[in-house]
């Protein structure tokens, strides 16, 4: 974890780097964006673009060795070029980046890298390569995004994951949304103060959201403890942190609805942002939970595609050591039905839809009534069977789930039946608040699922889904609380 918040050091440092070479060259009034490995600047003339851009790599492989980038730069009026630059870009991240210099085959390797070791690190005499002895240099340096993200004075944050609190840990990825849309289209100047006042809203989102979280750790751990937080990434529209499990959700409510009233400075409607939240045990590689924090943000993203932006998160806990892309996992492991998500957040009052207070209401539910684990795990199961037996029917079929596709469910709503009529012969209370919670989620309170959900886009819509997985998760994980 020391590694891991040098390592965002190292990043961030690179966006003065850049404000300074641009200077050299002649541009340092125009530096539009320069954080979270992110840069924009405009050059006034093409020689100082190109004298720029022929040294920045030698900068970044100084700075940062091993680090992949790319530039990509166009010419022409400021509205065009700026669409054309941030197309080449997205263009350039799908080739081939040569990591260099080659190493020869009897060489010393970083054990933990296995890039080619420089020199030897540590009490325990470790190889590190190049990227690693400048990270580990850097890790006695100042906290720089703790000061950004408003970690108050008399807190100290743990960087070593062994003492946390037991249990599993979250990493969550929070981006905007629509925001390429935005700047888009904008004049330097305008696109300069845009990305000032985007910067500024998502600073006082993510000081809140770590106020909100400290809150709640002090209110469970007590203030002597070292605070299981580490922010890592904070720049433009982007964050991304490590912490505990149980101030996930605090963090992510908090950092949407703060963002969705502070970028109305920026935006006169507001800008909304989607998370991906992964609950993964402390020994998970990072890499790995990052990566998929960072699919769940983009599922959730695509829920808008059809023009309804929205702050939306999608959440998923990690229960296999082999980690499959999230396309996999929602398509194999959950079947689809058992995919909730995306849950609509921030600053919404929402009925009869998926809403993250709602599955929190359900978790919570579900706990202070103590119904049963077991038979509610039960026809999980069963309601995944059911819906890999109607895709395999569909699939054979070639068209649509039919009447017969859907006859797959029945067992499942059987054995719901059953379940509710025994919870309401014992404790009708139970059963009226687990009714009115499931409505609120859009959930039909008679069989446990539904079709209709704010999260369609993600997967087979013809297919009925719940949300009662994810509450079966979040009450596992042992963070309830009343909503």
């Amino acid at each position: 974890l020391t590694d891991i918040r040098a390592a965002s050091d190292v990043v961030e440092a690179l966006g003065k780097l850049s404000m300074r070479h641009a200077a050299d060259a002649g541009a340092g009034d125009d530096v539009l964006l320069a954080t979270a490995g992110v840069g924009l600047i405009h050059f006034r003339s093409e020689t100082a673009l190109r004298a720029f851009a022929a040294e920045w790599p030698m900068q970044v492989a100084q700075a940062a060795p091993g680090l992949r980038f790319v530039q990509a730069w166009a010419t022409g009026e400021n509205a065009g070029a700026l669409s054309s630059v941030i197309d080449l870009a997205a263009g350039q991240r799908n080739l081939p980046i040569p990591s260099l210099p080659e190493g020869a085959p009897f060489v010393r390797r970083s054990n933990r890298t296995g890039g080619l070791a420089v020199r030897k690190d540590g009490d325990e005499a470790e190889w590190v390569d190049a990227a690693l002895a400048t990270i580990r240099g850097r890790a006695a340096g100042v906290d720089g995004l703790r000061d950004r993200f408003g970690v108050a004075a008399d807190i100290k944050l743990s960087d070593n994951l062994q003492t946390w609190p037991d249990g599993y840990v979250a990493v969550i990825h929070i981006d905007g949304n629509a925001i390429g849309g935005c700047v888009r289209g904008l004049a330097a100047d305008k696109l300069h103060d845009f990305s000032r006042k985007l910067s500024a809203a998502t600073s006082a989102a993510a000081q809140a959201a770590t106020a909100a979280a400290t809150v709640k750790w002090a209110k469970q751990f007590g203030t002597s403890r070292d605070m299981a937080f580490r922010p890592l990434i904070l720049g433009g529209d982007d964050v991304t942190v490590l912490l505990h499990s149980s101030l996930a959700l605090t963090f992510v409510e908090q950092y949407l609805t703060t963002f969705e009233i502070e970028s109305k400075n920026a935006h006169p409607s507001g800008l909304t942002a989607c998370a991906g939240i992964a609950f993964v045990k402390r020994t998970f590689p990072f890499s790995q939970a990052h990566h998929l924090a960072e699919e769940l943000c983009r599922s959730a993203k695509n829920a808008n595609s059809g023009g309804n932006v929205r702050s939306r998160v999608m959440l998923h806990r990690v229960t296999t050591s082999a980690l499959r892309a999230w396309e996999s996992v929602e398509e194999l492991e959950l079947a689809g039905v058992l995919v909730g998500g995306p849950y609509l957040a921030g600053n919404v009052d929402v009925r009869n839809e998926a809403s993250l207070v709602g599955l929190q209401k359900l978790s919570y539910v579900l706990s202070l009534y103590r119904l049963p684990r077991g038979p509610l795990r039960e026809w999980v199961a069963i309601v995944r069977e059911a819906a890999v037996e109607a895709k395999r029917r569909t699939t054979h079929a070639g068209d649509a789930p039919t009447a017969e596709t859907r006859d797959t469910f029945g067992r499942a709503n059987k054995h719901w039946e059953r379940m509710m009529q025994i919870i309401e012969s014992k404790r009708p209370a139970a059963r009226r608040a687990l009714s009115e919670t499931l409505i609120t989620l859009g959930v039909d309170p008679n069989s446990g699922l539904t079709k209709v959900s704010g999260g369609a886009e993600t997967r087979s819509a013809s297919l009925p889904h719940t949300p009662l997985y994810d509450a079966l998760t979040l009450w596992g994980l042992g963070h309830v609380e009343a909503k």
